[in-house]
């Protein structure tokens, strides 16, 4: 058995980046389109493919992230 050097040493393999999106087999260039228009919703982790209609377009987002600003100025946000 050789002893390990610089030039036969083995090397360490290369994780492949992965997009999140792929994880549950989407399709990188159909990016989902949101319909749901709720400014406040409950929080959910992912588990398959996003269902549009749970989905917030970035317009009702953004609405919803100047409601959640306002409401923190105005200490109705606890953090819990």
């Amino acid at each position: 058995m050789s002893p390990i050097s610089p030039s036969n040493s083995p090397r360490p393999m290369k994780r492949a980046k992965l997009d999140p999106a792929m994880k549950f087999g989407a399709k990188k260039s159909q990016p989902v389109v949101g319909t749901c228009k709720k400014l406040e919703k409950q929080f959910f982790r992912m588990t398959s493919k996003p269902d549009p209609s749970t989905v917030r377009p970035e317009r009702v987002l953004k609405r919803a992230l100047s409601k959640f600003q306002q409401m923190w100025k105005n200490g109705e946000v606890k953090h819990e």
